[in-house]
């Protein structure tokens, strides 16, 4: 059985290194090391680990089952290891990093874009990369550390990952200031006479979150577009006697140009979280 803690420090920070860039160059430069040292760095690897770890793909290198159980307790033990040789050296007001946060539409707007103002005054020299979620890579980003944040709700949190909770929010009826509707309160008749307007990126469903709530009330609605975004859904809604149901952030933002009406029917809530990979959970800059 081997001891992961016996193993040669050196090996382990070379590990970690391609299993982030999956290619012996890359690791090579991040390492400051020539790649037939990083190449003699991996056949010792696979030496100690009796596995081949990484295989040679058309696309790269791609890593063994073996590998993938190894990528987080060595992850662990490479930042530990960093953090005793350089206790308190991250200062995030002189740091020059990167922070990569994924998020839908809504969350760049109630999250990202406010994250952004936040890091800009606690560490004024860092970048942040602001990325659409990825719905089929979003798991291997978070684990070769391509993207450290992902917001998004509860629901859709990936296994193993880590998370905490944001805040928790609801849906709120709106339309345009010049919306025929001048009352405060919609009855549920009014709810069903008027066409609405849904975010739905994949461009495929015209029910959203709110639809249950209405079922349950017993009226359904029209939903007249599907927009793949927020912005989308805000330019058709002006002048137009369109209604839409839309997280109460977003509303706060657009407040001048809109009116909120109240309904009938309980709203739906739901839960924001920001999700990151456990490989990452004690590197300082991450933390």
């Amino acid at each position: 059985m081997i001891n992961i803690r016996s193993v040669d420090q050196n090996l382990l920070v070379a590990f970690d290194a391609i299993f982030d860039e999956l290619s012996v160059t890359r690791a090579a430069e991040r390492r400051n090391v020539t790649q037939p040292t990083a190449s003699g760095m991996l056949r010792r690897l696979r030496e100690t680990f009796r596995d081949e770890l990484f295989l040679r793909t058309s696309h790269g290198l791609l890593p063994t089952s073996r590998a993938e159980e190894l990528a987080v307790p060595i992850k662990a033990l490479v930042q530990q290891a960093d953090a005793l040789l350089r206790p308190g050296s991250f200062d995030p007001a002189q740091a020059r990093v990167t922070f990569r946060l994924s998020a839908s539409d809504y969350m760049q707007q109630a999250v990202v874009l406010p994250a952004i103002r936040r890091l800009r005054q606690l560490s004024p020299r860092s970048r942040v990369a602001a990325m659409p979620r990825s719905p089929v890579r979003l798991a291997e980003q978070l684990m070769h550390g391509e993207v450290d944040i992902c917001v998004c709700v509860r629901e859709t949190v990936l296994a193993e990952m880590m998370t905490v909770t944001l805040f928790v929010e609801k849906y709120v009826c709106i339309g345009w200031k010049g919306h025929r509707f001048a009352e405060g309160f919609l009855p549920l008749a009014r709810l069903a006479e008027c066409d609405h307007l849904l975010v739905d990126p994949s461009g495929r469903s015209f029910v959203g979150p709110v639809d249950a709530a209405l079922s349950a009330a017993g009226v359904s609605r029209r939903v007249a577009a599907i927009l793949p975004t927020f912005s989308n859904l805000f330019s058709l809604l002006w002048n137009e006697d369109y209604l839409a149901f839309v997280p109460e952030r977003l509303v706060a933002l657009m407040r001048p140009k809109l009116k909120v009406f109240r309904t009938e029917i309980a709203m739906p809530e739901f839960e924001v979280v920001a999700m990151w990979h456990p490989r990452f959970d004690s590197e300082p800059r991450h933390v």
